[in-house]
Parts: C-alpha cells; structure tokens; sequence
C-alpha cells in the first residue's frame, strides 16, 4: 500500500470479529464482504501470530507491506512495573516468583533482540529500576501512578530527546523474535501500531519523538484509541505485524500461549 491507502489488509485472526473490529474502530464503517482466505479457524495458530495482517480489510488505516531498508534513530522504551505486583491477574496460574521470572525472560528478550545501545526502560519505581540495572538497561524514572503521562513525560526526556523515533515496549511479549516494521523507515508523521489478539490492546507502539502532543492511551481499548489520538495529531496511522508479539495478561493467554508455542524456552524458566 502506498501511503495514503485507505485499505489494510488485517489477517484472519478468528478473535478479529467483524464486530470487534467496528468497535475498535469507532466511526469507520467495515466492507460488507471479508475475504477469509480458506475455511474458518476456531483457534490461532503459529501462521496468524506471525502474519498478523492480513485478510480483512479496514479502511481509513493504512497496511505496511512494503517499506524501506533505511534504518533510523530509534529509541525502544520498555515498560517495567513493580516486579513484586507485575502481571497480577496470572497468580491463579503463576506464583510471584514466577511471574517475576516473567518479566525479567521478557526483559532479556527485547535486550537480545535490540541490544543495549538504543534501550531504555521506564520504571514505575526503585524495584523496577533494579531490574534494569541488574541487565545494565539504562532507565527512566516513572513520576506518578498514571503511565500514559509517564510515557508523555519520558517523551521529552534529555535522555530520548536526541532520538526520531521512540517504540514503546509492554514488558509482556516473552515470544518476541523481530520488531519488523517497526525499525524500518519512512518514520516521519507516522505512528505505528501492533495491536494484541483481540484488536483492543496495544503491544508495541512507535511514535515519533518531537511531533505534536502526546498520544498515550494504554489503558482499556487502548488500540482505538492510539488510531483516534494518531489522527488528531494528523499522523499517518499503520497496522503493523510483528512476528511473534503475543502477550501474556490473563490465565486464557498462557493456555493459548501453551498450545501456540508447546516448545517455547519460556516454560522451562517458570
């Protein structure tokens, strides 16, 4: 798609309901006709996580399918909440311990994967800066309880402020393998999301650094509303797929999780 595309091209993810997808959407109304691509699946496989977009098309966003190999200045910004309270609504399946040794497997994935140079974390509080020092992640200092003025904050950090671009990583994606899309340019004006399996929450986020007012809205349906802040802002809004990026945030995603990636280093750790 060029920019400027009305149409993406959103995979068959069974959890995406035509309905669903309405409701994330708010205003923009859905093509009468969905093109399925093959017969109906009741449960995602290892093929919909890592093709996330592609099948359903929704108009007024547009589809990555093909960018650049210019790289650019990019900041990747973990967010790292108490270790001791971290992940909550998994303790009727996972002990603290085990949920500690959660988001610190998450953590050491994203370092793996992007390295030191360029990471930052930002730190609800003195726990969650150790965590970081333990992996030498340079952080940032949460000020308050709420995370999108933290993350607005942080935005205009000294410490991100050189940077064009930041991706704001949840500390929750223990499949991670690539950010694709993410670290690929044009980045200018553009704001790209990948949203969670049921197309209402935020997994990974890239915006840019210096361009107009904030638009942090994790939270509830916070997929719909990074497109609305996005394109108040009159960012170009981008569905992005990115191999893998399945998060962990109820009992339901760690069975899912279990059948998806039976092998995953993951289990051997908790």
């Amino acid at each position: 798609c060029k920019a400027g595309a009305k149409n993406i091209r959103v995979n068959e993810w069974r959890p995406w309901s035509r309905t669903k997808v309405h409701r994330a959407l708010g205003a923009v109304s859905i093509p009468s006709r969905v093109r399925e691509g093959g017969r109906p699946q009741r449960r995602c496989t290892r093929q919909c996580i890592g093709t996330m977009a592609d099948g359903l098309e929704l108009p007024g966003l547009a589809r990555i399918v093909a960018v650049s190999d210019e790289s650019f200045d990019v900041a990747y910004l973990v967010l790292q909440g108490d270790p001791a309270t971290s992940k909550s609504r998994l303790s009727a399946m996972l002990s603290r311990e085990q949920r500690q040794r959660l988001t610190r497997y998450c953590l050491e994935r994203v370092r793996g994967i992007v390295g030191n140079d360029n990471l930052f974390m930002l730190a609800e509080n003195r726990a969650a800066v150790s965590e970081g020092q333990l992996l030498d992640i340079k952080t940032i200092q949460q000020h308050g309880d709420d995370l999108n003025s933290a993350l607005a904050a942080a935005r205009s950090a000294p410490e991100l402020c050189s940077y064009q671009a930041a991706i704001v990583i949840p500390n929750d994606l223990p499949f991670l393998v690539d950010l694709g899309a993410h670290q690929l340019g044009p980045f200018d004006r553009q704001c790209l999301i990948t949203p969670d399996t049921h197309l209402s929450g935020t997994n990974l986020l890239r915006v840019p650094i210096s361009f107009g007012q904030p638009i942090f809205s994790f939270g509830l349906n916070s997929f719909s509303n990074h497109v609305r802040a996005a394109r108040a802002q009159e960012l170009e809004v981008r569905v992005a797929p990115c191999p893998n990026a399945m998060d962990l945030d109820t009992p339901n995603d760690l069975i899912l999780a279990q059948e998806i990636f039976p092998e995953a280093e993951l289990w051997r750790l908790l």
